[in-house]
């Protein structure tokens, strides 16, 4: 009997990725990185804007990569929130998971400030028992840190847990952790990718994931 939804944030409950990829793109045109297409930033939504960084443009000097990531910071930050969206299938979820008596938490590679800021404004913080992002969890995932310290902090064990996720360094990270892997196919990993890890559930919707909510303790 389940327990504890975590869920991770962009592409997952939320869509932020328009404008994450144009602040991406502006950074790297700025330092004459024309070739990166659209869809190849989108790629790196979930990783730490350092490895984002690595990954479209090869470069591996840490120096030149944080500089990078605070120039993109400065660039997507102040905006962030009024362009991010939750997904309206994620909402009804959300507020079904609640009327069940489930706690509620987020697991992301993004800064935390940045969470809160979107959750403010759709009127949904206290929905969270807690949010984690890469500033209170400190190694990115696949690492399973931010899902052990999270359970710890709820007291729920890994058993009465799931983890909701659209990429696979999600899927990676449940694993570790030992927590029951939900895939959300709303990003750019196809379900058949996320099919590939051990995984309670993959849908592109959260209405077909109702009947995780039968399973809750205390049903």
């Amino acid at each position: 009997m389940y327990q504890l939804f975590l869920f991770d944030f962009d592409l997952t409950l939320a869509d932020g990725s328009q404008w994450i990829v144009d602040c991406y793109q502006q950074v790297l045109q700025r330092h004459g990185f024309y070739h990166v297409s659209r869809e190849e930033a989108k790629r790196t939504i979930g990783l730490t804007v350092e490895e984002s960084f690595h990954v479209m443009t090869g470069l591996t000097d840490q120096s030149e990569l944080q500089s990078l990531r605070d120039e993109y910071r400065s660039v997507c930050r102040p905006q962030m929130a009024a362009h991010t969206y939750l997904f309206d299938d994620a909402r009804r979820f959300l507020c079904a998971a609640r009327r069940a008596g489930l706690q509620l938490g987020i697991v992301s590679t993004k800064q935390s400030m940045v969470i809160h800021q979107s959750l403010q404004r759709w009127e949904m913080e206290s929905f969270f028992s807690l949010v984690y992002g890469i500033n209170e969890v400190g190694e990115p995932k696949p690492s399973p840190m931010g899902l052990l310290r999270a359970m710890e902090q709820l007291q729920v064990g890994p058993q009465q847990t799931l983890y909701f996720g659209d990429s696979v360094v999600d899927a990676q990270a449940a694993q570790r952790a030992g927590v029951g892997y939900v895939g959300v196919a709303k990003g750019v990993h196809a379900a058949a990718e996320l099919r590939a890890y051990p995984h309670v559930a993959v849908e592109d919707n959260y209405d077909n994931l109702s009947h995780l909510l039968t399973h809750v303790a205390g049903q």
